[in-house]
């Protein structure tokens, strides 16, 4: 009897909450190629296979993927004590709420990207080293950008929009997709916007979901712009946030320049592949 009686009290503490896993909420969006949410390619994204990797790698936790934009993904990070994040560029903003690790990835800059029947709009604003003067273009009153709520471009990309926000001459899109529904709005006839801001892995991947009367996008280099951005796993502020990251950043150390890197390779071109080799180098390993 009295054995019984342990053995009972043993499977009670050990399935009380006390021994439960703690949870971690994964936030993602349709954004590909980094997270891939519909089509053949579902899960297989650069970003959908970086946290597959991290949650592999701890079974301690119990994981739950929760899709959002990025403003409300910014929302749950400042609000909750266990939100992740697998994609996220590191700005003072965030910091304020959101516990990042070291860098996971070096991905090609954010470019401007418009309708080609649109070009003759730029012309005033090509500086010297062909990139665009994407303040002055802002300020012309002749023009309307689309970007994703919530999204972060890197700088100096952030501060000019931040300059002209409540403007006409932005449009701010709220949908849970990125990227996507903001490259069909250039492709209509009757569009609202003239331009959005992307990089060129996502316009490649766009071009192949848009009809092939819709592949008049074109790319410009922003004056001032990085030609590459760090990107970094975030979590909360918080007590379990800042332990998750210590994990996280043990995982990084061992795979960013590896399995990792490959991960975003696969939708490079040759060429870009090269370059993106020479940062690693420099970067991450």
């Amino acid at each position: 009897m009295g054995l019984k009686v342990s053995l009972w009290l043993t499977i009670l503490i050990f399935s009380s909450p006390i021994h439960a896993k703690e949870t971690i909420q994964w936030m993602y969006s349709d954004f590909p190629p980094a997270f891939i949410v519909k089509g053949e390619n579902t899960g297989k994204g650069y970003v959908d296979l970086t946290q597959k990797l991290l949650i592999n790698a701890l079974p301690e936790y119990r994981h739950i993927k929760i899709k959002a934009n990025y403003a409300r993904s910014n929302l749950e990070l400042s609000q909750k004590d266990n939100i992740c994040h697998a994609a996220l560029l590191k700005t003072a903003e965030r910091e304020k709420f959101t516990e990042f690790s070291i860098a996971a990835y070096i991905v090609f800059g954010n470019k401007l990207i418009i309708n080609q029947h649109d070009n003759a709009i730029l012309k005033p604003y090509f500086m010297k080293n062909k990139t665009i003067d994407l303040a002055s273009l802002m300020a012309s009153g002749d023009f309307k950008l689309g970007i994703a709520k919530g999204a972060k471009y890197g700088t100096p990309i952030d501060q000019i929009l931040k300059s002209h926000f409540n403007k006409v001459s932005i449009f701010e899109r709220s949908a849970e997709d990125h990227f996507s529904g903001l490259s069909k709005m250039l492709s209509l006839k009757n569009r609202e916007i003239n331009a959005t801001l992307g990089f060129e892995v996502e316009i490649r991947y766009a071009l192949t979901q848009l009809g092939a009367n819709d592949i008049n996008l074109k790319t410009y280099s922003i004056d001032g712009s990085a030609q590459y951005e760090l990107g970094y796993i975030g979590c909360s502020k918080t007590k379990i946030g800042k332990t998750i990251i210590q994990k996280i950043n043990k995982i990084l150390i061992k795979n960013r320049a590896n399995k990792i890197s490959r991960f975003y390779e696969k939708w490079l071109s040759n060429s870009e592949s090269i370059e993106h080799k020479k940062w690693l180098k420099i970067f991450l390993y």
